[in-house]
C-alpha cells in the first residue's frame, strides 16, 4: 500500500527586487490614452529595466547600481541678493 506525504517541499520564491525608477512620463502617456503612441525614447529605458529585472536572480546577491553620468544644472537663486 502506497502512502503519499502531505508535507509539501519548501520552494524558495524569488525575492522581489525593489529598484525605484521614474516612469511618470510613461504612465502619463497611458493615462491620457496614448498607449500606441509612446515614443521610443520614453519606452526603451522602462523596457530595459523590466527585461533586466526578469532575468536577474536576487538570491545570488544584491543588485549593484552604478552612476554612469551626472547632469549638473545651474539655477538662479532668487532668494539671495547676489546676481
Amino acid at each position: 500500500m502506497e502512502k503519499l506525504s502531505t508535507i509539501k517541499p519548501k520552494v524558495e520564491q524569488k525575492p522581489e527586487v525593489k529598484i525605484e525608477y521614474n516612469d511618470r512620463s510613461y504612465e502619463s502617456y497611458i493615462k491620457t490614452g496614448f498607449v500606441d503612441q509612446i515614443p521610443h525614447s520614453i519606452s526603451a529605458p522602462r523596457d530595459r529595466i523590466q527585461h533586466f529585472l526578469t532575468a536577474v536572480d536576487p538570491r545570488k546577491g544584491p543588485v549593484e547600481r552604478t552612476v554612469k553620468s551626472i547632469v549638473r544644472l545651474k539655477v538662479l537663486d532668487w532668494n539671495t541678493k547676489k546676481k
